[in-house]
């Protein structure tokens, strides 16, 4: 599985019909696999800032056939690793939540709005990991009040994830509270899959009980106007300020309590992915003032952010992966060109002073 990231952004190089596009994509690219968390197409020196703008905004690229080749290269990977395993199968986490990416200002053709005291663009994404094997699949826009709720959004993502997958794995759907609603979970029931959901204490579950009221870990309830019986456990989180608060996860398959707490718990590796795309690859800093220029931006993001954690396998990173150097090494074998180009910028602006002192092999420096 060597240079499967290398092979995969060569292929993405051919939608662009052009060497000015080549050169614009990989200048962008660049700039996401600095890893700085600010890779806005301004703070580029290979490209200018126009120029960079007219690639996201205007040049004719098609976004929809990069998605296609970045999946058929993940579902290759996939099967590749899998595809000759024997015995139990293996577990394909789906993860699903939703982000800001905080805006101020205007923006007049975006869908900017505000939700829980947070101005800007919401996203729901869906999120897989299987073994080490981590990418993000799919994500949609939430337009605002009155339109789709992130509920539906988050089940016409699942709705889309390739058959395949329920067929040679076990597939569990990880949500936090905030899909935590009827439709929701009797939607993954219906769609053949196994959901654990964060639930909110008080819940009614009959009687006059609610959530917060069961004595008995793995206890099998029945929400009010839910189809779908759950089975509920709970356990306590430290908050950033050191208290202790009590969470609830439900789950649509029968399991023994901690089993259950075990598998609401791996749903922080998407709280993970988002700090390290907005920390590292400025998933929030797109300065687009169109729809097609900042979902652009949002997708060479990702993008970058598979090409990194590729890279990171093919030298045998372990799970405590520092991101930054590991942008860093693929920048180095994937855009070559454009850390070159940089280079001889600068030499060329330092070489006045460097003859000027008497230094003419500037090897030397090396």
């Amino acid at each position: 599985m060597k240079h499967e990231a290398r092979t995969l952004f060569n292929t993405t190089q051919t939608l662009f019909a052009t060497h000015y596009q080549r050169r614009s994509y990989q200048t962008l690219i660049a700039g996401f696999l600095s890893a700085t968390g600010n890779p806005r197409p301004a703070t580029a020196s290979d490209k200018s800032a126009a120029a960079l703008s007219r690639f996201l905004n205007h040049y004719a690229w098609n976004a929809r056939h990069l998605i296609r080749i970045v999946r058929t290269a993940i579902q290759k990977r996939i099967w590749d690793v899998y595809a000759t395993r024997r015995g139990r199968k293996p577990t394909v986490e789906i993860m699903l939540d939703l982000t800001t990416l905080e805006k101020t200002g205007a923006f007049p053709n975006l869908e900017i709005h505000a939700l829980k005291d947070k101005i800007g663009l919401h996203l729901v994404v869906l999120y897989v990991v299987i073994g080490n094997q981590r990418f993000p699949w799919s994500l949609l826009i939430w337009r605002g009040k009155g339109g789709t709720s992130p509920t539906q959004l988050g089940l016409k993502l699942l709705q889309r994830i390739p058959t395949s997958w329920a067929q040679c794995f076990n597939v569990r759907v990880l949500a936090d509270s905030g899909f935590d609603s009827n439709a929701f979970i009797d939607g993954v029931h219906q769609l053949g899959l196994h959901g654990v959901i964060g639930s909110k204490a008080n819940r009614d579950v009959g009687e006059g009980q609610h959530l917060c009221d069961l004595r008995y870990q793995g206890s099998q309830v029945q929400f009010k106007s839910c189809d779908t019986h759950v089975y509920a456990a709970w356990f306590q989180l430290r908050q950033a300020r050191g208290e202790m608060v009590w969470r609830y996860v439900i789950s649509t398959r029968a399991a023994e309590g901690k089993t259950i707490v075990r598998w609401g718990k791996r749903r922080w590796c998407i709280e993970a992915f988002f700090k390290t795309m907005k920390s590292r690859f400025g998933l929030d800093q797109f300065g687009q003032r169109t729809a097609l220029g900042a979902v652009r931006f949002l997708l060479l993001a990702l993008l970058a952010f598979v090409l990194t954690y590729w890279t990171a396998l093919e030298n045998s990173v372990n799970a405590m992966l520092d991101w930054g150097r590991a942008a860093r090494v693929a920048r180095d074998d994937l855009v070559p060109e454009v850390i070159a180009r940089d280079a001889l910028r600068v030499l060329k602006r330092v070489k006045p002073i460097l003859e000027s002192r008497g230094v003419t092999c500037y090897t030397d420096f090396i």
